[in-house]
């Protein structure tokens, strides 16, 4: 029997809304050490953190293979200043599909007056990215990892000791498209087969905010320095 043409639209329609990923996001995080992370710490001048960011998302009916890929413009670094703190981009761990360098630049746009990580090359991006689980020809992907979350970037940080800012990490979505869409994209089939999600995906920001020597960290200080002035003695 045949079905009517408008229930069979209705029928591929659902079909392709169950299988399609419903939310994604980038979220940001911090740490002091790596060990626990979370989205805000407070630091003083001088303080080591580190900075990250995970790729999360939601599924329908059909699970999703894993991440497949994100754009952005650029990471903001709101409240960060380039000739004070340092952000050591030889330490940082990248998921990328295309290789590319990227560089501490002044910031634009969110983070004008600021600082920002983004691609060297003015006219390109910052890329996220993996390819997938099967390779041309069948051949598993040694590299692919199906985790989500899912560590895009790690970097080791310090906060200068000339100001005393609060230090928003985020970043500026990529729209392509019409209409303008994020480049958010999950793998549906393991030979690479990628969608976006039902829902535009979203950036949580991370806060690393400033907030001076403690009573207590300040009495540490004077201890240490009565320690060591009384061993010169």
């Amino acid at each position: 029997m045949k079905l009517p043409i408008a229930t069979a639209a209705v029928l591929m329609l659902t079909t392709a809304a169950a299988a399609q990923p419903q939310t994604g996001a980038i979220r940001f995080q911090v740490s002091y050490d790596g060990s626990l992370w979370s989205s805000e710490i407070g630091v003083d001048n001088g303080f080591e953190f580190k900075i990250r960011a995970l790729a999360e998302w939601t599924d329908g009916a059909a699970p999703s293979v894993g991440f497949a890929g994100a754009t952005l413009e650029q990471i903001d670094l709101i409240g960060s200043r380039m000739s004070d703190d340092t952000y050591d981009l030889a330490s940082a761990f990248r998921r990328q599909g295309t290789p590319e360098t990227w560089s501490i630049q002044a910031g634009t746009g969110a983070s004008a007056g600021w600082t920002k990580i983004d691609n060297i090359v003015p006219t390109s991006r910052t890329n996220f990215g993996q390819l997938p689980a099967l390779l041309p020809g069948g051949i598993p992907n040694p590299n692919f990892d199906p985790a989500n979350p899912l560590i895009l970037f790690e970097m080791d940080c310090r906060y200068g000791f000339s100001h005393a800012d609060n230090i928003t990490v985020t970043g500026t979505w990529t729209r392509l498209g019409s209409p303008p869409s994020n480049e958010f994209k999950l793998y549906t089939t393991a030979t690479g087969t990628n969608q976006k999600p039902a829902q535009e995906a979203t950036i949580i920001p991370a806060l690393v905010r400033y907030v001076g020597p403690t009573p207590g960290t300040a009495g540490l200080f004077f201890f240490a320095a009565t320690l060591t002035g009384r061993r010169r003695r």
